[in-house]
């Protein structure tokens, strides 16, 4: 973590052209958990059982997770140990009805959050002959089926990129509807009725990829969430085969919601994921040795609880994109300066109209902005917003893609089919798009954004890094860029980087978003008093954003002045915040009496 603001700064935001090698794989901080399974099991019988257990058991797999402590109970008759995972076997002879026999284990492990940072371009081909079985078809893996291979080719749309094709499966599957049920789906029901349960999700990706050539395998353990202490179920997530970078977890059941968690399930496993074993949907073996009677599933009780002993730090994105040098002094752009006042009143008429809700309005002035000044660039991102919303999109790419090209356009056509194609995934075909809008002349740190948008949305990170250093370095009083920058710190837990982002935004942006960014994550720091002075800035510059004065409650009662805080929280309340925001804010005011 980063604790030298002004270091950071010098750091951060110097000339994004410099070469550096991006780290493969980026570690974040230890979290520790104690955790306690054990599996009961009552003979509901009149006649005594014999049982023999294959219990899984967690064990260190560097640099995920790591055994401190481990205590299994009773001493098993043995262990199985391989790639896949480690199982302790158990046997009870003779137990008698009514009576309940208990096995599992206690212990404490390490697990820290790791990110692959991957570079698609650097993503190969060729596949490892000893991984051919991890692209074959089994029990539960209809690799084959028609269904299948219809789906990948509807979805892949002949992706040659095997990150690229993997996104977009796992883009496809993480928007199924999620319904927990006590049995898992056959692959071929969960893609017909778009539902799945997380073991579905894993084994469809997993079919997709492998149809496609792309090795996959099963994981599964737990995910210890950190409003609870008793798990409640196992979970599951693929493992995917990227040539140059190994194995890497993808968990589109975790990833289905559309903040931070859509990137974090992606290309990353975080520290509340325990691994409990690879490649096996299940390898909890029970068997009746004595065959008197059926067992019934309802006779055993599997327990597993937890509780964090180390709590979890945060990402510096230093750790991705390493630079040196000084800030060097930057000249403001006036990159309006060619552009004939009508197109400005254009643009900012079909602005209103937007915000209005009067979209065919808005769309005609944004289509005389474009035909008056093809090479002014806002209009185009606009257009493209208001035909996502009417899922429109296709329709406009090839509108674009046929028209005649356009040499007084500076790019603004190859700008827009990148816009349009970030939007609908075709991440390669936008990245070629946006460096051809470059060459031709488009605004460099409009594209540069764009890039960055691009790239954070595919989650290439450092790549995001490089080009929103680059836009901000060009046009410093950008804001765009900046929210994209806080947007990739949140995701990394870096509260200093925000802070010192933020300090820097507002010498060239005098709004209160900063100022409130700024003190949220002074909050996140224990910074009372620095996030009382950013938070009461943020409500001087807009005293009636119910957020501003969210925050400057939370600051003042966590800062120890607790009637000032609930005069601002009241007015937070008043002028409207989210419920989430709400409950938190009115739960801290209890806390406080």
């Amino acid at each position: 973590m980063i604790r030298n603001c002004k270091f950071f700064l010098i750091m951060f935001f110097i000339a994004g052209c410099v070469a550096t090698a991006f780290p493969q794989l980026v570690k974040g901080g230890e979290q520790q958990f104690r955790l306690d399974y054990s599996i009961e099991y009552r003979n509901n019988t009149q006649k005594p059982k014999t049982l023999k257990l294959e219990v899984p058991v967690v064990m260190t797999i560097e640099p995920h997770q790591k055994i401190n402590s481990l205590e299994v109970f009773p001493k098993p008759m043995g262990y199985k140990s391989s790639d896949r995972g480690k199982v302790a076997e158990f046997r009870f002879k003779q137990i008698a009805p009514g009576q309940t026999v208990k096995c599992g284990y206690k212990c404490v492990i390490s697990t820290r959050r790791l990110i692959w940072n991957i570079d698609a371009d650097k993503v190969g081909k060729d596949v490892p002959a000893a991984l051919s079985a991890f692209c074959k078809p089994e029990a539960r893996i209809p690799v084959n089926d028609p269904a299948i291979k219809n789906i990948v080719k509807q979805v892949g749309m002949g992706e040659p990129n095997p990150y690229y094709r993997l996104w977009k499966f796992y883009d496809f599957i993480r928007n199924f509807r999620f319904q927990l049920t006590n049995q898992a789906a056959p692959v071929l029901t969960a893609l017909s009725k778009r539902t799945v349960q997380c073991s579905d999700a894993a084994e469809l990706l997993i079919t997709m990829c492998r149809a496609s050539g792309i090795p996959a395998r099963y994981n599964g353990g737990f995910f210890l969430k950190e409003s609870e202490t008793i798990l409640k179920e196992t979970h599951a997530w693929a493992e995917i085969y990227l040539p140059g970078y190994g194995w890497v977890p993808v968990d589109p059941t975790m990833g289905r919601f559309d903040d931070s968690t859509r990137l974090s399930r992606f290309c990353e496993i975080d520290s509340p994921y325990i691994i409990l074993w690879k490649d096996e949907n299940n390898p909890f073996v029970v068997q009746n040795e004595d065959n008197q009677g059926n067992l019934n599933i309802s006779d055993f009780k599997i327990t597993v609880s937890y509780k964090a002993l180390k709590g979890r730090s945060g990402i510096s994105v230093n750790e991705f994109y390493p630079v040196s040098g000084n800030l060097t002094p930057v000249k403001k752009i006036n990159t309006a300066q060619d552009i004939p006042q009508s197109v400005k009143n254009f643009y900012s008429e079909a602005d209103r109209d937007y915000s209005s809700g009067n979209m065919k309005s808005a769309e005609e002035k944004l289509r005389a902005a474009i035909r008056t000044a093809p090479y002014f660039l806002p209009p185009y991102r606009k257009l493209v917003q208001i035909y996502q919303r009417s899922n429109r999109l296709t329709a406009l790419k090839m509108e674009f893609k046929n028209a005649p090209d356009n040499k007084n356009d500076r790019g603004g056509k190859s700008y827009v089919l990148g816009v349009i194609d970030t939007q609908l995934g075709n991440f390669r075909d936008a990245a070629s798009e946006f460096t051809q809008a470059y060459s031709r002349g488009a605004e460099p740190f409009i594209i540069d954004y764009n890039r960055g948008i691009l790239y954070t949305r595919c989650k290439q990170i450092s790549k995001a890094l490089k080009y929103l250093s680059l836009s901000v370095k060009n046009n410093p009083s950008g804001a765009p860029a900046y929210k994209q920058f806080i947007e990739i710190m949140q995701y990394l837990e870096d509260d200093n980087s925000i802070a010192a982002l933020c300090q820097y935004a507002v010498k060239f942006i005098n709004t209160g978003e900063f100022q409130y960014e700024m003190a949220r994550a002074y909050m996140g720091l224990s910074r009372t008093k620095d996030a009382v002075a950013a938070a009461e800035k943020a409500v001087a510059l807009n005293p009636a954003d119910g957020r501003y004065n969210a925050v400057l409650g939370w600051a003042y009662v966590e800062s120890g002045n607790r009637s000032k805080g609930k005069q601002y929280i009241d007015k937070a309340i008043s002028l409207g915040i989210s419920g989430e925001q709400k409950t938190f804010l009115l739960n801290l005011l209890k806390r406080g009496k």
